[in-house]
């Protein structure tokens, strides 16, 4: 996953990023309520890409 985060600039993943990218992995329904920016989007597609 570090070299996926590195390719795109990103040396380590906020907190909120790596709750969501833990329950995603354990196949858990996941719904993320943050600000706009935060990362919500790269939290769930990290977990798509690492999960295959």
């Amino acid at each position: 996953m570090k070299t996926f985060l590195a390719a795109f600039g990103i040396a380590e993943l906020n907190s909120m990023q790596k709750a969501a990218v833990s329950a995603v992995s354990e196949h858990n329904e996941v719904m993320l309520i943050a600000p706009t920016g935060s990362g919500k989007t790269l939290a769930f597609f990290t977990s798509i890409s690492s999960a295959s």
